[in-house]
């Protein structure tokens, strides 16, 4: 969404931080959503799994199950989910 310019007589912009503001909210709403999913992976680690298949354009094998009940898998979610963003 691109907004219109608007400037003050001296040449400043008065949307600048409103714009700003705009920036920080979609990142926060992004951050939100990306844990959120991590949060559903956890409670469903065998739809992470299926969903992962899924965009490789594979499908689960008989191991899936197996590796949906590691403890290790589920924590290795919860994890990746709570180190800092790339």
């Amino acid at each position: 969404m691109t907004l219109p310019k608007c400037m003050r007589p001296d040449g400043t912009d008065p949307c600048e931080g409103y714009l700003y503001i705009f920036d920080k909210f979609n990142e926060v709403c992004a951050e939100r959503d990306r844990l959120r999913q991590a949060l559903t992976d956890v409670v469903n680690p065998l739809g992470a799994l299926k969903r992962h298949a899924d965009a490789q354009g594979g499908r689960l094998n008989e191991m899936a199950h197996s590796v949906a009940n590691n403890l290790g898998y589920v924590q290795d979610i919860a994890k990746r989910a709570l180190s800092p963003s790339e």
